[in-house]
């Protein structure tokens, strides 16, 4: 018998021949035959062979062939859905999201509040890198949070939800997040317990199970993205695109909704008049411009409406800051031109708000470590154990966190115990550092482990913090003392301090990345780690009772200066926290106290006087040299200025204080802070121009700016100037000179009067009081140690003088309180001898008014300032 197959008009036949009979349709054969025969053993279900034969294609995709008459030789009738093959569910198995009923569970605001975190993003300009997106889902009211860092996610989330109850008047029932840790942490859910709220999660990289504030994430990350490319913003701005988006999504429906979320929780429809659009050039009247021909109007451009009053937002580009302002004029059609006066490095938008980099921070985090290697370089300091690891000095970082274990053990700051949920436990890392000796070449690398101790609770693992702390008068006094007297002196500084003390409470603290010890156990201190809040407390109590031993006796002016008197021999010591300073009356007396000390704590001693707590110390001839050349660079390099100025404020400098939204967004606090501890250590010319400069520091404008500058100006051309501690030519003498400017400051702490004088002579003679005090102070602290004569106060107003004296009326201070009347009982009781000097010799004229040139340098050359 012969055989033959072949394929016509789309039919198979076969062909053979035997006695004369004719072929044979293959279809005919499929008909009459099982199917087994034809289809190597595979199943008798229609709906699953040709499923197989498509190459496991769905049966809904061939339905639709069949119905679309796609394709002849196809079944012709539907098939229904077969049973599960497990070849596709191996081979197909793909994400399944889903579908979250969440909308259909909620009846009304507060019934479920969704959070989520996006970012990191480049750095802004006020230094933001993330943004928590918050929203309830009721009435989809949305609120984007800028962060600087994750941390701060659980305070900032806590507030709003604070603030949401007290606005709408309606209870958070639920909230649900995702699994990142800074939502799930000891303070968040305390407080989640303390108002009886929900917290739900969603699975790990399920995200769609917190599918609408992902959606919201994406709806108004793209808003901000296309309005800071469209108006040619740097992406530093990206925090005012977010807020500027959530505003607008807040006014608008989604999803076929009726109402607005603003409708829905405020009860009243939204107000569209103040919206302009975002990146829109804009003149903004300057309220405190000068009578002149300079311009009345700053060129900004608008970065939204301000949410906490009636006005604006801008981005002043040639300030490089933020303001706020209502008298605004706009031009709607005018944006940034992409050229220099941007003023910044343009960052391209497109790089912001990428969801798939979301996405790998959140489903990748092992990327870190890889990437950390290129972006610590030599000249950073790691701020993590995971960032010294991955940067190219991880060995001597190693070392340096072992040497820091290492003395923690022979100092047996703690020991091991196991972990049980009854402890409360406090994180902590090593904060790591470098001493350099040259700009290039690093000393050497240090760590210090540091306790997390604002974790601490009050009453468990904590009590009394207090610690007392000295000032630079008893510095400078004793310095005074030791050079008057010739007595030696010497500084020191006290290694790992608070590690020398017990601590008084059972503080037990997780051990730092990098440690190795057992699972599942914790360290429980003995001594006083640093960061811990009692730590300085502690060691004050250890200190003392060391000196206490040795002979020294606490002062009772001033608890961080101790006084030493044996046979005759006389010794003072003075310390802040671990640095201080020694003298005794002999080489004998002082090496003898050292001796002893050095039994009790790890003391490094110097060679050579060099300076105390961040003030510079040089000997010269007959005395000491108080300076800080360091810290006045770093005020000048903040400036970048090389101009120099002969006064500390420019002459007839009158400046005003009131509300201006001009906020320039510069350090102008930061800037007073270090220069009111260069006018307390070293340089008292500039007590008066600082402390008129503070009094503005809530309402800054350019004005302000601008005095702030000048005075650095000052600083620079003084750089190398201080006070001078030189041998007096009467031992036991203590002189005070003392001034008033009316309604101003008495004394070089730049304090102001408590009470306003209603004249000069009122206002000299509530100066002599203070002074009496303070000059009284300053004599009890030594007068026990050493033999003084009374204090003189030397003043220039004979009215004060006379009041003071007996010698006069005192109708004119009649009304003034008991408290100045310290003087008149300081003269009765002989503590303290009351003078007039002339005018031209009054001293203290430096630090209560600004003077002209000539008299400054007077003043600065008779007070050793030069």
């Amino acid at each position: 018998m012969l055989l033959r197959t072949y394929r016509s008009n789309n039919r198979w036949f076969i062909s053979f021949y035997c006695n004369n009979n004719p072929s044979i349709n293959l279809a005919n054969v499929t008909a009459n035959f099982p199917a087994s025969t034809l289809n190597n053993n595979q199943t008798d279900d229609v709906n699953l062979l040709w499923h197989q034969r498509l190459g496991h294609l769905s049966i809904r995709n061939l339905n639709t062939m069949m119905k679309l008459n796609a394709a002849t030789g196809i079944p012709n009738t539907p098939l229904l859905p077969i049973n599960l093959c497990h070849s596709c569910l191996i081979a197909k198995s793909q994400h399944r999201p889903i579908k979250s009923p969440s909308r259909k569970l909620v009846q009304k605001p507060g019934d479920l509040i969704v959070a989520d975190l996006m970012g990191p993003f480049p750095p802004s300009l006020n230094n933001k890198k993330y943004a928590l997106i918050v929203q309830d889902v009721f009435s989809r009211v949305t609120v984007a949070i800028a962060l600087s860092d994750k941390s701060e996610a659980k305070n900032r989330l806590i507030q709003w939800m604070l603030q949401f109850m007290n606005v709408s008047e309606y209870r958070i029932k639920t909230i649900r997040t995702d699994n990142g840790t800074e939502f799930k942490n000891g303070v968040f859910s305390n407080f989640l317990k303390e108002k009886g709220i929900s917290h739900k999660f969603s699975m790990p990289y399920e995200h769609h199970q917190n599918g609408q504030v992902e959606q919201t994430n994406r709806m108004i990350s793209e808003m901000a993205r296309t309005s800071l490319i469209a108006a040619n913003l740097p992406s530093i701005l990206w925090p005012w695109a977010f807020w500027h988006a959530v505003w607008v999504f807040n006014r608008c429906l989604h999803d076929g909704a009726k109402q607005t979320p603003f409708k829905i929780l405020g009860h009243r429809k939204p107000d569209m008049t103040f919206l302009r659009v975002f990146g829109a050039k804009s003149f903004i009247y300057i309220h405190n411009f000068c009578k002149d021909f300079s311009p009345h109007a700053l060129t900004g451009y608008n970065l939204g409406v301000s949410e906490d009053s009636k006005g604006w937002v801008f981005w002043v580009p040639k300030k490089q800051s933020i303001i706020k302002s209502a008298s605004v004029t706009f031009d709607e059609n005018d944006f940034l031109k992409d050229d220099k006066n941007a003023h910044v490095k343009s960052i391209q938008a497109s790089n912001l708000f990428d969801d798939s980099m979301i996405c790998e921070i959140k489903q990748q985090e092992d990327l870190l470590d890889r990437s950390l290697a290129t972006l610590v370089t030599d000249s950073i300091i790691p701020m993590t154990y995971r960032e010294a690891m991955a940067s190219k000095e991880n060995i001597e970082w190693q070392s340096a966190i072992q040497e820091e274990m290492n003395s923690m053990k022979e100092e047996d700051v703690f020991i091991m115990k196991n972990l049980n949920d009854a402890l409360k436990e406090v994180p902590c890392k090593s904060i790591l550092s470098k001493k350099w000796i040259f700009v290039r070449k690093p000393e050497r690398f240090k760590a210090r482990l540091v306790a997390q101790g604002f974790r601490q609770i009050h009453g468990i693992n904590y009590k009394e913090t207090f610690a007392p702390t000295p000032t630079f008068g008893v510095l400078r006094l004793l310095f005074s003392i030791a050079t008057t007297n010739n007595w030696p002196i010497k500084t020191f500084d006290v290694k790992v301090a608070f590690l020398h003390s017990i601590i008084d409470k059972p503080v037990y603290v997780q051990p730092p990345q990098g440690m190795n010890i057992p699972k599942y156990h914790v360290l429980k201190l003995h001594k006083a780690l640093y960061g811990t809040k009692q730590a300085s407390r502690c060691w004050w109590i250890h200190l003392k009772e060391i000196l206490l031993k040795i002979g020294f006796t606490p002062n009772g002016e001033d608890a961080s200066t101790y006084t030493f008197w044996k046979d005759g021999q006389h010794a003072i010591l003075w310390i802040h926290v671990d640095d201080g300073a020694l003298t005794a009356s002999s080489a004998e007396t002082l090496h003898w106290i050292t001796t002893q000390l050095n039994m009790h704590l790890k003391i490094k001693w110097d060679t050579t006087i060099k300076g105390l707590v961040g003030v510079s110390i040089d000997e010269v001839p007959m005395g000491f040299k108080f300076l800080q050349p360091e810290l006045i660079m770093k005020l000048i390099n903040l400036n970048q200025s090389n101009v120099t100025a002969k006064l500390p404020l420019p002459a007839n400098c009158k400046l005003e204080s009131h509300f201006s939204m001009d906020n320039m967004d510069k350090p102008y606090l930061k800037q007073i802070g270090m220069l009111l501890y260069i006018a307390q250590a070293s340089q008292p010319d500039i007590a008066y121009a600082v402390n008129y400069l503070a009094r503005f520091s809530l309402n800054t404008t350019q004005h302000h700016w601008d005095a702030l500058e000048h005075l650095i100006a000052y600083l620079r051309g003084t750089i190398n100037d201080g006070i001078i501690i030189r041998k007096s030519p009467d031992t036991r003498l203590m002189k005070c000179y003392v001034d008033a400017n009316w309604g101003g400051e008495a004394t070089w702490q730049s304090r102001r009067q408590t009470t306003v004088a209603s004249s000069t002579a009122q206002a000299e003679y509530m100066a002599l009081s203070f002074a009496a005090k303070e000059t009284l102070w300053m004599y009890n602290l030594f007068s026990k140690t050493i033999d003084l004569k009374i204090p003189i106060l030397m003043s220039d107003n004979k009215t004060a003088v006379g009041i003071s004296t007996d010698l006069m009326s005192k109708k004119q201070t009649r009304h003034l309180i008991r408290e100045f009347n310290v003087i008149n009982e300081c003269i009765i009781m002989k503590k303290i001898e009351l003078k007039w000097v002339a005018t031209k010799e009054q001293l203290a004229d430096i630090l209560t008014k600004p003077l002209g040139s000539v008299k400054t340098q007077e003043f600065r050359r008779i007070m050793s300032s030069k």
